[in-house]
């Protein structure tokens, strides 16, 4: 995927960005993530890092969202997620700690705002651990409706934060000061 850790080019000193144990581990997810046929169609016809923008004017907060596949022809949007558990466990403590139920409602309202076709949102989980297991998960309508108030409200705190330029008093044990130092990019 652009703009992440899976680049094997050079980089323009010549040093490699992706070391070769990684690199191989890449290869090898995707071998398996390509042996999906529903990935394979969507990946066809489909708009890669598609980015879709949720602007609610009536709160004036803006929500991005950027989901790795999306096919205007299966009306289907899907995200690609490494996992360290591919079993609904891990998957379950995945969602919950990366706020995955809440990538899923943003990225189905991002769709119906932006007047596009979107029956599902699917996550297709890779075990970081070889054989590489593949999972395409579909988060139940409940959670998705829960999700969304809980975006929504998480938005408009940091809105209000921001406006009274107290984040980081309001929020003392979410939020920390890290002094990186004035030769942190050496």
């Amino acid at each position: 995927k652009e703009g992440k850790e899976w680049k094997s080019k050079a980089s323009a000193d010549g040093s490699i960005v992706l070391r070769d144990h990684h690199y191989k581990m890449a290869t090898n997810m995707l071998r398996e993530i390509n042996g999906r046929r529903t990935f394979r169609r969507v990946a066809e016809e489909g708009l890669f890092e598609y980015e879709l923008s949720l602007n609610y004017e009536a709160e004036g907060v803006t929500y991005k969202a950027r989901p790795d596949f999306y096919s205007p022809i299966n009306g289907m949007v899907i995200d690609l997620k490494t996992t360290a558990a591919i079993s609904n466990h891990g998957i379950r403590k995945s969602a919950y700690e990366y706020y995955y139920d809440v990538q899923a409602a943003m990225m189905t309202d991002a769709c119906y705002l932006n007047k596009l076709e979107c029956w599902k949102v699917v996550f297709l989980f890779v075990s970081k651990a070889p054989p590489h297991d593949v999972r395409l998960i579909e988060f139940h309508p409940e959670n998705i409706n829960a999700a969304r108030i809980k975006y929504l409200n998480l938005g408009l705190q940091l809105k209000q934060a921001i406006e009274l330029e107290d984040f980081r008093s309001k929020y003392p044990d979410e939020v920390e000061c890290l002094d990186l130092g004035m030769d942190y990019r050496e």
